[in-house]
């Protein structure tokens, strides 16, 4: 550290401190304590002192327009970051120097949206269709490092409709159409899809369909309606493409692609 380096302050890793601070001091004071520690070298057993440093930084406010940021919106925003499967072991240094690139990002909370979205789907999809869909970007393009995140955004984006939203929305459907034929027949026989279970290739007993159910719910509740258009994947997709959002996006295109 170097008196005039810019600083951006953070809360244990994960809150980001408004204001951008400059060095503005720098002092070291050095102390020697009783009871050194035996060291053995060529000329015999000798004693080095016990010697401790203590550091002063002083700190001036140089910018104080940004707001506080949380550093995990920004996790798949930052050059810095390799890990994309577990962005947070890159924060838990106490400090870090980075790019002008990367400060500017954080000090103005600018958020590769695409890129963003992409990899949060893609870490939270199960094992098995991370897999497929790992398999069919390469055989429908070839490779896994395209960097126009836009695309593969889109792309993972309809690979979620397809495999999973379809899903749910099919069991919403079956329930609704299994209440009406418990109306018109007045059986009781099976209550709820509590009661029914999907059966996995080593036939034990999965999650009730009621259970699945429960979870597609929740799911939806974050997601939102699909409908007409207001969920939260076109939502992205809506900010990514809009005229200020690919002005981002086009000035964090060319900087991952120059890494």
């Amino acid at each position: 550290m170097r008196r005039n380096d810019q600083i951006l302050l953070h809360s244990s890793g994960v809150r980001l401190f408004p204001g951008v601070f400059s060095v503005s001091d720098l002092k070291q004071e050095e102390s020697i304590e009783d009871g050194g520690f035996p060291f053995s070298g060529q000329t015999g057993e000798l004693e080095l002192p016990n010697v401790r440093y203590r550091y002063y930084i002083s700190l001036s406010q140089v910018d104080a327009s940004n707001e506080a940021v949380e550093l995990s919106d920004l996790k798949y925003s930052l050059s810095f970051i390799r890990r994309m499967d577990n962005p947070a072991v890159h924060f838990r240094q106490p400090y870090r120097r980075v790019t002008r690139f990367d400060f500017e990002t954080i000090s103005k909370g600018r958020i590769f949206w695409s890129r963003t979205g992409y990899f949060s789907l893609f870490n939270a999809l199960p094992i098995i269709l991370r897999l497929q869909f790992e398999f069919d970007e390469v055989v429908d393009h070839g490779t896994l490092e395209n960097i126009n995140y836009i695309m593969k955004f889109k792309r993972i984006s309809d690979f979620v409709r397809r495999t999973i939203v379809s899903v749910g929305t099919l069991l919403q459907e079956t329930e609704e159409r299994w209440k009406e034929l418990q109306l018109k027949t007045f059986s009781n026989h099976i209550n709820s899809f509590d009661q029914i279970y999907f059966s996995t290739e080593d036939g034990q007993s999965d999650d009730s369909i009621g259970q699945q159910l429960k979870h597609f719910r929740e799911l939806f509740e974050v997601f939102g309606s699909e409908i007409d258009g207001d969920d939260l994947l076109s939502n992205i997709m809506s900010v990514v493409t809009s005229e200020d959002g690919i002005a981002s996006e086009r000035l964090f295109e060319r900087h991952f692609a120059q890494l």
